[in-house]
């Protein structure tokens, strides 16, 4: 076992659409310089916009620093001061009739098979969803898909490196996301950068928007299909860039990739949606109605007899199917997806590395991989009060610490 101070900065290119900038501080500096930026925000909670910005970071050091719970907190709470509406209603759930729970899995795997393409999003707040896409891209990988495209990977991204590093892109620094990249390296997966840098002259919001789409899906045509006609593609995306179909004036990654690659070419999956919150104000109302009327175990997406996927919150448009996750719950202080479906084991953090004072971030890396790597598990232990579990992914690890 290693103690060391280890310094992890953060990556900071607000939507990807800068060259990287190279971490500089450590993740526990970071951490209470996002504490400080709340605080400062809260008191000017006329500023919507400030404090929902601010929250947002903070819920992504969090995610960073293993705590997904915190994270989901920040994000309910910087939505719920901005006025964001919660989609969906209990009738919704109410009114089906001939559905029944199947597989998440199951369902995407079969309906994937005469694609080209699968496109899957995340809410970036949500290590959970990160752990299902790993859970995917492993039965994809089965069926002949062999490229994994991201949008949080960074231009200079290796086709087939080692195993994660800072240089594959911001979200990566969470590690959800980080064991997610990890495994599809091991699996042999190519990895494909197509995120849109944008030209700095360009200052009109609407019109950088309208930009990063189409060159998003430029990118993902022109580095894997244009090259590869016979590619299969596993697209992992953030929120509505999977969209396929605009009916507003901005046209989304996936309408334009959709068009490009023909009718029927490709699956569009919603994974962002309907989960458990940290403050239940904010899950759709047709959430809990769906797992009392289901009462599954596993994600599961909805199917009728005849195979068709029915598509609540108003989304039929955008989306061939939705994923639903059931509330997990918690175990050893942490959240139970981790393990019942990232397939993780908790181990106490040993008690030497447990503070005397204070705060002590401990990381859990792969001992396999070199001082370069990103850590695979993090959590935040005060002294004097019950240490949550690691929870740590098949394979020995090396522990480091920061103050």
């Amino acid at each position: 076992m290693k103690m060391a101070s280890c310094v992890v900065g953060l990556l900071l290119t607000g939507a990807a659409s800068a060259q990287p900038v190279l971490p500089t501080q450590s993740l526990m500096e970071q951490l209470r310089q996002s504490e400080q930026a709340v605080t400062n925000a809260r008191l000017q909670p006329e500023n919507k916009g400030r404090l929902f910005g601010t929250l947002q970071t903070y819920g992504n050091v969090l995610s960073f620093a293993g705590d997904a719970e915190g994270a989901m907190a920040a994000l309910d709470e910087g939505r719920k001061a901005a006025g964001v509406p919660v989609a969906g209603s209990a009738a919704e759930v109410a009114g089906l009739t001939d559905v029944h729970a199947e597989d998440a899995i199951r369902v995407i795997v079969a309906a994937a098979r005469d694609k080209r393409a699968v496109l899957i999003n995340e809410a970036h707040h949500q290590p959970m969803n990160r752990a299902f896409t790993q859970k995917l891209a492993a039965e994809l990988r089965k069926i002949g898909y062999t490229y994994l495209a991201c949008e949080t990977f960074y231009p200079a991204v290796s086709a087939q490196p080692r195993y994660a590093t800072a240089a594959h892109g911001y979200y990566v620094w969470e590690p959800a996301f980080a064991t997610f990249v990890n495994d599809a390296i091991a699996s042999g997966w190519t990895l494909v950068p197509y995120e849109h840098i944008q030209d700095a002259s360009v200052n009109d919001q609407a019109e950088r928007a309208k930009l990063r789409e189409a060159g998003q899906a430029s990118n993902i045509y022109e580095r894997i299909f244009a090259r590869d006609p016979e590619a299969k593609v596993l697209i992992h995306v953030g929120y509505g860039h999977l969209d396929k179909t605009s009916p507003g004036a901005l046209k989304k990654m996936g309408t334009l990739l959709a068009e490009q690659l023909g009718q029927g070419a490709t699956l569009h999956v919603d994974q962002a949606a309907l989960f458990a919150h940290a403050d239940r104000t904010r899950e759709s109302p047709a959430y809990r109605p769906l797992l009392a009327k289901f009462a599954a175990t596993e994600p599961f997406i909805l199917q009728r007899a005849d195979g068709s996927t029915p598509v609540l919150l108003n989304q039929s448009r955008f989306v061939d199917m939705q994923v639903i996750f059931p509330d997990y719950g918690h175990q050893h202080g942490r959240p139970a997806w981790l393990i019942g479906l990232a397939g993780r084991t908790a181990s106490p953090v040993p008690a030497t590395l447990l503070p005397a004072t204070g705060r002590r971030l401990v990381l859990a890396y792969d001992k396999a991989h070199g001082a370069d790597a990103l850590a695979v598990d993090a959590v935040l232990v005060q002294a004097g009060q019950p240490a949550q579990s690691l929870m740590l992914p098949p394979g020995e690890m090396r522990l480091e610490t920061q103050e």
